[in-house]
C-alpha cells in the first residue's frame, strides 16, 4: 500500500531551495530516495542531511535521512 508524504531535499545539510515534494511511496525512506536521490540512511551528521520526510497530513511526524559516511 502507497502512502503520500512530503519530501524536502538538503544539499551538505542545507535546504536545496526547492518546494517540498509530495510522492507516493511504501515509506519514509522510499520515499526521500525517490525524490532527493539514494541510497540514504537513518542518522548521520548535519552536514550529510540529505531529505526531511513527513506524512501528507502529519508534518510534525518528520524524519530525517542522511548520506551514508
Amino acid at each position: 500500500m502507497l502512502n503520500r508524504f512530503r519530501v524536502t531535499c538538503f544539499e551538505a545539510g542545507k535546504r536545496d531551495g526547492a518546494e517540498a515534494r509530495i510522492v507516493e511511496a511504501r515509506d519514509e525512506k522510499e520515499a526521500a530516495e525517490r525524490v532527493c536521490g539514494g541510497p540514504l540512511e537513518a542518522a548521520g551528521k548535519p552536514g550529510q542531511l540529505r531529505a526531511q520526510v513527513s506524512p501528507v497530513g502529519e508534518p510534525a511526524a518528520r524524519s530525517m535521512f542522511f548520506r551514508p559516511a
